[in-house]
């Protein structure tokens, strides 16, 4: 960011504060006018859809047990992430991360190689749950919230992936029949691979990409899960976008007409542009947090809408 720009963004920062430490909706919305141009963003043929998702709270342990033995996995040192300044020789277009081989970079080890221990033992277990499917919830989440036996909380985020792109469980459902579209809610997919545990398994492997985590240290993990821009999550307010297409830190005006927003008003609400993620691809296709638990989680595999976006450009 040039150190112009950086200033202007901290000038309307601190006019933001004043304006929230006011406690008025009148400045809130004066701040807004001022600072900001709003300009709707026109819908595309197919795509324009609002999701949720949250942070799944889990059993966990720092040590494998008899009912923790599902791995999670630290970022490993052999990782090597590519840009268009890197050599990819063969390497597929799609991937984003690649290994170290012993004659240059090759495809990071895919899912079912990782579940099946290609990289255990390497001192890159930060934690162990008690259910692969859990496991597989807090990826696709990116987040999660691990009860300990001792009674403490640890929360782990995302710190990157294997590189390879990410496939969606619901839509190879979806696609075989096992599922209609219009009930291949996230409940309804764990329903299904807990019922078939085998054929689930390669259903899942179907998806190459697979996410790492760090512990988040008790200090930056007070105030919720942290999102792709490095600052806490706000249920209900923080929105993961596509970042190819907005830049994260944006106010933008989410309008779901299909969704409820209580007392059966139809969901519109200024949100910040705070994370991204591998499904949230095009200019109106956002993800809204809706917060920790299984109650958030509910909500967040309910939501499923045609919006529009109304993205708040500063001065």
């Amino acid at each position: 960011m040039l150190e112009e720009e950086r200033a202007d963004w901290q000038a309307i920062g601190q006019a933001g504060a004043a304006a929230m430490r006011g406690g008025s909706q009148s400045g809130a919305r004066e701040f807004f006018e001022k600072f900001f141009t709003p300009y709707l963003i026109e819908r595309p043929s197919e795509g324009a859809l609002v999701t949720g998702y949250f942070e799944p709270e889990l059993s966990g342990a720092l040590k494998p047990d008899d009912q923790h033995n599902v791995p999670v996995y630290a970022l490993p040192d052999d990782l090597v992430m590519l840009d268009a300044q890197t050599d990819r020789a063969s390497l597929p277009d799609d991937l984003t991360a690649a290994r170290k081989g012993l004659n240059g970079l090759v495809p990071y080890y895919t899912r079912q190689e990782i579940e099946q221990g290609v990289i255990s033992g390497r001192g890159l277990e930060i934690a162990w749950l008690a259910d692969l499917h859990d496991a597989y919830v807090m990826q696709v989440q990116g987040s999660g919230l691990l009860n300990l036996p001792d009674g403490e909380q640890v929360r782990v985020g995302f710190t990157g992936k294997n590189g390879h792109p990410y496939t969606s469980v619901g839509k190879i459902l979806i696609e075989r029949g096992m599922l209609s579209a219009e009930n291949a809610t996230l409940d309804k997919v764990l329903e299904w691979l807990r019922a078939n545990p085998a054929e689930g398994r390669s259903v899942m492997w179907r998806n190459r990409s697979y996410p790492f985590f760090r512990i988040i240290d008790s200090d930056e993990a007070a105030n919720g899960p942290i999102g792709s821009m490095g600052a806490p999550l706000s249920k209900g307010r923080s929105l993961a976008v596509d970042p190819r297409f907005h830049r994260l830190g944006l106010p933008i005006w989410v309008s779901a007409p299909e969704l409820q927003d209580g007392r059966d008003q139809h969901f519109q609400r200024l949100m910040i542009a705070q994370d991204s993620g591998s499904a949230i691809r095009g200019p109106v296709r956002g993800d809204i947090f809706w917060g920790s638990g299984s109650e958030a989680g509910r909500k967040a595999g309910a939501t499923k809408h045609i919006c529009d976006f109304t993205v708040l450009i500063p001065n």
